[in-house]
């Protein structure tokens, strides 16, 4: 289980590395700010994945202190990381004119309304540390996850689609 982990975090990391490396080269293709929202989203979500290894491996010696700061840590990179997904998605719709600029708002509203509901959610139920964490991972991945991975597809595929357009314009012309 930790090998399987340690290559997803890996894979993660690669995935922040390429796209950090395009990001940077003078050959564009997708916005450079959406490349970067997928860069910082392939960094946090290696590292929660990482997390995730390490909190397997705790039940092997280390402190029960430090299990609770693991588990807190890897919501907010779960959290974070999705968001940064989002961010992409909306970035790169916006980048490629696919929708107005004002959409930008979701980057920000999607994760605020999450974070207000859950608030007011814990606040009406009495769970424990543990259920809460899980409670929230699994709310994170519904409620952020799946906007942001419906969204990055879709702008994903109108970019590829308005770049075959382009190309074929291109070859039309010669």
């Amino acid at each position: 289980m930790i090998y399987l982990y340690l290559l997803y975090g890996l894979v993660f990391f690669q995935l922040a590395t390429s796209v950090g490396l395009q990001a940077r080269s003078s050959i564009r293709l997708l916005p450079v700010g959406a490349m970067w929202s997928l860069c910082v989203y392939g960094l946090f979500h290696g590292s929660f994945e990482w997390n995730r290894m390490l909190q397997y491996m705790e039940t092997k010696g280390l402190r029960n202190g430090s299990t609770s700061f693991l588990n807190e840590l890897s919501v907010v990179f779960l959290l974070v990381s999705f968001s940064f997904l989002l961010g992409f998605g909306v970035e790169l719709a916006v980048g490629k004119q696919i929708w107005n600029r004002k959409v930008r708002w979701l980057y920000v509203a999607i994760p605020f309304i999450f974070i207000v509901a859950l608030v007011y959610t814990f606040a009406q139920n009495d769970l424990d540390s543990s259920q809460t964490l899980l409670t929230l991972e699994n709310v994170t991945r519904q409620y952020i996850c799946l906007p942001a991975t419906l969204i990055s597809a879709y702008a994903l595929y109108q970019s590829a689609q308005h770049s075959d357009y382009q190309l074929n314009k291109r070859i039309r012309v010669l």
